[in-house]
């Protein structure tokens, strides 16, 4: 069997395009190619584009809607119950990091549990929406 190597960038450039042609805006295309090829470039083969065929199945059988944003359910300075309208977790699971950072830092201090779907995982968040400790924590 021959292999081929190519780039980190040629690969995400390709899994952007995947995406592009199936429906998603080039933003949330380009977001979920830098998730995946981030997972994979710090050894989280799993959660890389291993994933590629899978979402893109997910999304043509209508199980994944592209380019969500996620509304909340229920909405407290305290607290948020959120969905994400089965959008690419690559693209809700941030935006309700951010909502829960955001209600960390208007309250203080508080507790932020995530409870965000199974195509989220560590590549979605990565280490830049982690929260300063000071100010809120993770339960998972």
């Amino acid at each position: 069997m021959k292999s081929t190597t190519i780039t980190a960038d040629h690969l995400q450039t390709l899994t952007r395009d995947v995406f592009c042609a199936i429906g998603c805006s080039a933003a949330e295309a380009d977001r979920i190619a830098k998730y995946l090829l981030g997972a994979n470039l710090t050894g989280h083969d799993s959660h890389g584009v291993i994933r590629v065929p899978r979402y893109v199945q997910a999304k043509l059988d209508g199980i994944i809607v592209a380019d969500q944003t996620v509304s909340a359910l229920v909405d407290t300075p305290v607290l948020s119950a959120l969905d994400g309208r089965r959008g690419f977790g690559q693209t809700v699971g941030p935006q309700a990091v951010r909502i829960g950072i955001d209600k960390c830092k208007a309250m203080d201090s508080l507790r932020l549990v995530c409870a965000i779907p199974a195509t989220s995982g560590a590549s979605v968040t990565g280490p830049k929406w982690r929260p300063k400790p000071d100010w809120c924590r993770f339960i998972l």
